[in-house]
């Protein structure tokens, strides 16, 4: 989901950029937006891998202390017989 969010993103500086220029604008004004779109798109992969290696590295101690195939306690168990007065509030 995350490289495809910085794609359309690129892809709509792309094209904005193409629309304030239009497609007459000549190879030197296409290539630079389209390298101006690539060059985002790979600043911001590059970023969000970044901060996911650091977000990684500070909660790794955490994610190796909580186990999450243990067993969980099992719920006390209520009486057998039922009291007398379990369906009405009056005693």
């Amino acid at each position: 989901m995350g490289p495809t969010i910085v794609a359309a993103f690129a892809l709509d500086l792309a094209l904005s950029g193409l629309a304030t220029v239009g497609p007459a604008g000549g190879v030197q004004v296409l290539l630079a937006l389209g390298v101006g779109a690539v060059g985002f798109g790979a600043a911001a992969g590059f970023t969000a891998l970044g901060l996911f290696q650091v977000l990684a590295w500070r909660f790794a101690a955490d994610a190796r202390r909580i186990d999450i195939h243990s067993r969980k306690p099992e719920p006390e168990r209520t009486p057998d017989h039922d009291p007398p007065s379990d369906w009405s509030t009056r005693d």
